[in-house]
């Protein structure tokens, strides 16, 4: 059966009828000074504790804030919680300081990135540790990259149109089934929303990085679409080794677990102690943690505090899937669009509903070939990939998946189909940004800092509608980190080692 007759049976089911998205966002960006500097300041006590509070923390630098928005069901209802996020983390900010709006950082000291602190708990200072051993494995500099996590997950009774009495193993597979065609089709996300083609020098000062055109103060690739997602920003050549394809969770889960427990001899010759004796990393394996593995995309489920992710997949399956690959929208103040939104559903939707078979090793070798090459030349039409077992540019498999995503967008209706046909029609956001930085004449940093700094006071004027609710969750979360460090606890070598115990092969 062909994919339009395979949409049709399912809309005669009433799946698109009764379709209920759940989203989430979790949005990464660097306060920087108004000299297009990282700021040295402690994250503002304004927002609360960062490691209690649910909406606002940072992540690997103190400088690095994250806004972490509940899920919703209605598009306009994220956007206006995610502003409100902004706005109020904005107003705490010092007067000197903006949010800086480029996935791309500002310029750059590696020594001078203050890595977050967390507190005087035992899990304050493990994540103090875990973000330790990122920079002794990769650098500082790595870690201030930003970009948007979307959270995407359908209501059961949205499911049960396509699987009814579905169990949660079957839920699993059919998460796993959109992770595997997500991955097979991650250079159409990268042409409609990558935006990262440019970076400032100091970013890559002392490392290799194969970037040979200069403009004033910055690097850049004439048809890249997302730098960030290079080798030189959000990846880690070591996790090939892992090989995780995603054609069982449980495949999925032993990878993660071997990937913790087992040594890897160039992070075990850095150390697990510093010079001082004091913890650098968590374990000495591919990945401390979880939460390390760098890819575009990851199977998620949330659970009580102090259960390791690993095991709440084992014991209760898949949720929601987490889309990493996402710039922030230099165009946009809040890093991402209600447009944007839209198009990331419907493909998503595309990713459910489309046939997906197991990835082989032949496959992921394309796959990491396709990637490759999109994100250092996916603005150029004429670039060729494989795309279902063929080697075509990529407009022309841009076109044929386009064809099909307004099958999808057809049916979801709301004016889903002119929205995608509109970003479509935009061109590449990397190649729209370059040209527009070449034309005002500007380094990066100052463009970006010039946009910016527009942007953080447009949000600092703004009104927040969520006033109470944010103002309740900071205090909240300053009364819950003075028990957290008040309570009588075990040693922080024996908490590590427990914390280790956890992860079984």
């Amino acid at each position: 059966m062909d994919f339009s007759k395979q949409l049709q049976v399912i809309n005669e089911k009433g799946f698109f009828d009764h379709l209920k998205i759940f989203r989430g966002i979790e949005k990464e960006a660097l306060r920087v000074n108004k000299s297009g500097e990282l700021s040295k300041l402690p994250h503002p006590d304004g927002l609360g504790s960062p490691l209690t509070n649910c909406f606002i923390t940072t992540d690997f630098s103190e400088s690095l804030i994250e806004l972490v928005t509940p899920k919703f069901d209605d598009v306009k209802a994220l956007m206006s919680f995610l502003k409100d996020l902004h706005v109020f983390s904005v107003k705490t900010f010092d007067e000197n300081e903006v949010l800086w709006g480029n996935s791309m950082p500002c310029r750059l000291t590696e020594e001078e990135i203050p890595i977050a602190q967390y507190g005087r708990s035992n899990i304050g200072r493990l994540k103090h540790i875990y973000r330790k051993g990122l920079k002794v494995r990769y650098g500082a500099t790595m870690q201030c990259v930003a970009g948007i996590h979307y959270n995407f997950s359908l209501a059961d009774s949205t499911l049960a149109f396509l699987m009814p009495d579905f169990t949660q193993d079957e839920k699993s597979d059919l998460y796993l089934d959109l992770i595997r065609n997500f991955k097979r089709n991650f250079w159409f996300i990268l042409r409609i929303m990558g935006s990262s083609p440019m970076i400032d020098k100091t970013f890559v000062e002392k490392r290799d990085h194969g970037l040979s055109q200069i403009y004033m103060n910055s690097l850049y690739e004439e048809n890249a679409t997302s730098l960030r997602m290079s080798n030189i920003g959000y990846q880690s050549a070591v996790q090939s080794n892992l090989n995780i394809k995603y054609n069982s969770l449980t495949e999925f889960i032993d990878a993660l677990g071997i990937g913790i427990s087992k040594g890897f001899k160039p992070f075990q010759e850095l150390g697990l102690y510093d010079k001082n004796n004091e913890r650098q990393q968590i374990s000495d394996g591919i990945l401390q943690i979880e939460n390390e593995l760098y890819d575009s995309i990851r199977p998620k489920r949330k659970g009580a505090s102090g259960l390791r992710p690993i095991e709440l997949l084992r014991k209760n399956g898949i949720e929601y899937v987490e889309i990493r690959g996402i710039d922030l929208s230099p165009s946009h103040p809040l890093g991402i669009s209600e447009e944007d939104i839209t198009c990331l559903d419907i493909f998503l939707l595309h990713c459910l509903l489309y046939p997906s078979k197991k990835i082989d090793d032949k496959e992921q070798k394309i796959l990491t070939e396709n990637y490759n090459k999109v994100i250092h030349n996916g603005a150029d039409g004429d670039q060729e990939i494989i795309f279902r077992d063929s080697k075509i540019k990529i407009s022309e498999a841009e076109n044929l998946i386009v064809e099909e995503l307004c099958s999808i967008a057809d049916l979801m209706g709301d004016n889903s189909k002119s929205i995608l046909l509109s970003k479509v029609q935009t061109g590449s956001p990397s190649k729209s940004f370059l040209n527009t930085i070449m034309q005002t004449n500007k380094t990066f940093v100052d463009y970006v800092l010039s946009e910016s700094i527009e942007s953080t006071n447009l949000l600092r004027n703004e009104e927040i509608e969520q006033i109470t609710l944010l103002n309740n969750e900071r205090d909240k979360s300053k009364e819950q980190l003075q028990k957290l460090e008040s309570q009588k606890t075990i040693d922080l070598e024996e908490y590590v080692k427990q914390y280790n115990l956890q992860i079984v092969e």
